[in-house]
């Protein structure tokens, strides 16, 4: 009688657990349509996002985990940033966010911090750490960063 009652218990606590699992996952899903809608964003509960602007909607995520975006972030049209890319502030200073142009790809773990400016067409490389400005037409790569030519490529 012991064993059944643990057994029972022990029951009873599994079922409870993923009922809470189902319950959070349900309140994530709610916050995710709430909050990123109007930005078309999918759906995704490791998406911290505070952009003042994202352009007209034609900025993409393909993988939107562990994206970070500061709240007065300007990111341009046509931009596509993936995985795990923080974009924000160096100090807690309104005016030191990162402008991003237009038609910017921002590869997986990339890092722009501080007031700089990214150009349009430019190319920040997996695992840039960017705290300088991009010029237009560029691609930044490695850390600590340096600037290639697009049309020379040659890394």
């Amino acid at each position: 009688m012991f064993d059944s009652h643990d057994r029972r218990k022990g029951i009873i606590r599994r079922i409870a657990f993923h009922f809470k699992m189902k319950l959070r996952e349900c309140r994530e899903y709610y916050y995710s349509i709430r909050y990123y809608h109007q930005f078309k964003i999918p759906l995704s509960n490791h998406l911290t996002i505070g952009i003042k602007t994202l352009g007209e909607n034609k900025t993409t995520l393909p993988h939107p985990v562990g994206i970070v975006i500061g709240k007065n972030v300007n990111i341009g049209e046509k931009c596509v940033v993936y995985q795990n890319v923080t974009i924000g502030v160096s100090n807690n200073k309104y005016e030191d966010y990162p402008i991003i142009g237009n038609n910017v790809i921002i590869y997986a773990g990339a890092i722009i911090i501080g007031k700089v400016i990214i150009g349009d067409n430019a190319i920040i490389g997996a695992g840039c750490i960017v705290t300088k400005d991009v010029p237009e037409g560029k691609i930044a790569v490695g850390s600590p960063m340096r600037i290639i030519d697009k049309k020379h490529n040659n890394y």
